[in-house]
């Protein structure tokens, strides 16, 4: 956004908005669409506020009119807005100091102040169990697909190799339409793991003399898969007896087992 990167910028928006719609509004309907306008009802609808709001702000630059759109719909009924500590004069009468009348601050999305992030409302725990989940709702789509399987045919099982929370297991099997969530211990019990080397990054350096032996290993899957994510491939006729990949010069290929 600094350097008017308006499709960098999007890119980012594009894949917010799809995890937003397919995620939190598809998955919390029924919150959306009770009768009891309880305080669970309200919290799913003052999140997705907030949030539609702050989309609002932050594409304002690069989309000016619809956000203004957008923004006068979803803030029709607001007629206050709330400025930093060194903006306001405080008036002793008052009830809150902090909260000024006027109609024409909030009118308008660009005339509001441009969102900043608070590290303070991260919580990378959850975040890392939805990147989990919707990672592995992905898979299992994508194998459903693959063997022509549609969604509304419900399966016995799924397995997986995450050690998933009762709540997230509950959600992954309603999103694949399994009855049961199993989790496994070997993976290789399942698949064969070989690896792909990256000749191009390994024919820059010395490592290119060996060039053959490490492709062939690595394909055979003989080469070892560090707590570190590098491949560590035995070459008695290095210096060190071993070559070392880094996890950006091979990738791991899963093939399953028939």
């Amino acid at each position: 956004m600094d350097n008017y990167d308006t499709q960098k910028a999007c890119d980012g928006f594009v894949t917010f908005l799809d995890g937003l719609n397919n995620w939190y509004i598809r998955r919390n309907r029924r919150r959306f669409w009770r009768k009891e306008v309880d305080a669970d009802k309200c919290s799913a609808y003052e999140t997705l506020h907030e949030v539609l709001t702050t989309v609002c702000q932050l594409l304002a630059p690069i989309c000016p009119f619809i956000t203004e759109y957008l923004y006068q719909n979803l803030n029709r009924d607001n007629q206050t807005t709330r400025l930093p500590d060194d903006q306001i004069n405080v008036d002793a009468s008052a009830p809150n100091d902090r909260v000024i009348e006027s109609s024409s601050l909030s009118s308008s999305v660009h005339l509001t102040y441009f969102p900043e992030a608070n590290p303070l409302l991260l919580n990378l725990t959850v975040n890392q169990k939805m990147w989990d989940l919707q990672n592995l709702t992905n898979l299992g789509l994508a194998i459903r697909g693959r063997e022509k399987l549609r969604v509304r045919q419900p399966l016995r099982s799924a397995s997986i190799t995450l050690d998933l929370d009762e709540s997230a297991r509950a959600t992954l099997a309603e999103e694949l339409n399994v009855k049961e969530i199993h989790t496994i211990s070997d993976i290789a019990e399942y698949v064969t793991i070989t690896y792909s080397p990256d000749a191009k990054q390994i024919g820059a350096t010395e490592r290119k003399q060996w060039m053959k032996t490490i492709i062939a290993d690595a394909k055979a899957g003989k080469g070892i898969l560090t707590p570190e994510g590098t491949l560590e491939i035995t070459l008695p006729e290095s210096p060190e007896g071993k070559i070392i990949l880094t996890a950006e010069e091979f990738e791991t290929v899963y093939t399953p087992k028939e």
